[in-house]
């Protein structure tokens, strides 16, 4: 572990319920908390309410209050950190700052209550949380990533009843790129096979990207985020980062992406199988040769797609040749013998042809059969789909 990581907390905090191992399901997820999955605003405005009330109530401007509380926060936060004692602290020093020798230690004391509560109270969770983190940890592994203090963190999540939709919950003094390498390596996947959701670019966002990792940058709590002496203003993502403004946004392009992502790792695992196990038995043409390997296989070779991938199956006529390929769920088009074609222009617009059509010429099944029992011998066994 980096010397500059502090791991306050790993473990899931919500025991029995069955969730995914590390590098189990399509995808990593990795999920921020404050300000993304529950909204710490109400809490922040409710204590600040109550402080400026005690302050104002001994002749003190509310104003000057805030502003002096802010600027003390600020300065705090190189000492202290996110502690749950710095806010408490800025707030009860503002006071003391303004007030002199005029400061009450009683009044003192409220105040400190007031703002000890920001971490007593439950956060709001924007309607739709709980649902679509179910329906996304389905397929998918959820880790929550999230900083400050452990014993405020993990309260928060109870009440928040998200605990159970998490496989791993890990809280950090502070985020940073070893945080996100730190969950990477537990889990083991390749980073480009992971997700990282918050609100905060700079904490959330950047560090994720620069590891490899997919990210969305959560904006439906951005109007309502409170202040922080942490907070950087932005309102437009750096390029290739993507943007939701809500977790059933978040689960939604996290799936399609997903999808997408797994089929082109196993187009790529299919073609490398189904290449060498071409021949001229398994070719239409009798101008097969094994230097023009994908002369006559597109019948076959498509429908050997389709048994991996599922989809359809598309044909139409390429200088006057029959050709069929593949389009799968997610309307990505697979063509594994294009390059038979020195030139390849349609004749014709293409039309979905059904797979008991296709099998439904003897020597274009008994072509097929062939193809199916090279990729079962022992030499393709590398292909894993049948």
């Amino acid at each position: 572990m980096s010397k500059s990581l502090r791991v306050l907390y790993h473990g899931t905090p919500t025991q029995g319920v069955r969730s995914l191992m590390p590098g189990e399901g399509r995808s990593l997820v990795v999920v921020d908390a404050d300000d993304t999955l529950w909204s710490t605003q109400p809490l922040y405005d409710s204590a600040r309410a109550e402080c400026r009330h005690l302050v104002e109530g001994v002749g003190i401007s509310g104003d000057a209050w805030d502003s002096t509380q802010r600027a003390i926060d600020s300065r705090n936060l190189i000492t202290m950190g996110l502690s749950k004692e710095r806010f408490p602290k800025s707030c009860v020093e503002a006071y003391r700052q303004l007030a002199g020798s005029n400061a009450q230690s009683a009044l003192a004391d409220e105040i400190s209550r007031a703002a000890e509560q920001v971490f007593l109270d439950g956060a709001y969770v924007s309607q739709g949380t709980a649902e679509a983190l179910s329906t996304l940890g389905e397929d998918n592994r959820l880790v929550l990533l999230t900083q400050g203090d452990a014993e405020v963190q993990l309260d928060r999540l109870a009440k928040s009843r998200l605990g159970g939709l998490f496989a791993d919950v890990v809280v950090v003094d502070r985020k940073s790129r070893e945080a996100f390498e730190y969950i990477l390596r537990h889990d083991g996947r390749p980073a480009a096979l992971c997700w990282s959701v918050g609100n905060n670019l700079d904490v959330d966002i950047l560090p994720a990207r620069g590891l490899g990792m997919q990210t969305i940058w959560f904006k439906g709590l951005l109007d309502t985020q409170p202040w922080s002496p942490t907070s950087v203003e932005r309102t437009i993502a750096p390029r290739g980062v993507l943007s939701a403004n809500s977790m059933s946004e978040v689960q939604e392009t996290i799936e399609s992406h997903s999808i997408s992502q797994m089929n082109a790792i196993r187009i790529k695992e299919l073609a490398s199988s189904v290449r060498p196990a071409w021949s001229a038995e398994t070719s239409a043409s009798e101008d097969w040769t094994p230097e023009r390997p994908s002369l006559g296989q597109c019948a076959v070779t498509s429908l050997i797609v389709q048994d991996a991938l599922g989809g359809e199956l598309l044909r139409t006529t390429v200088g006057g040749v029959s050709h069929y390929w593949n389009r799968l769920a997610d309307d990505t088009e697979v063509d594994l013998t294009r390059d038979q074609f020195d030139v390849f222009e349609f004749d014709s617009e293409p039309q979905v042809r059904d797979r008991d059509y296709v099998l439904s010429f003897p020597v274009t099944k008994a072509r097929y059969n062939r193809l199916q029992q090279t990729l079962a011998t022992p030499e393709g066994a590398e292909l894993s789909y049948f």
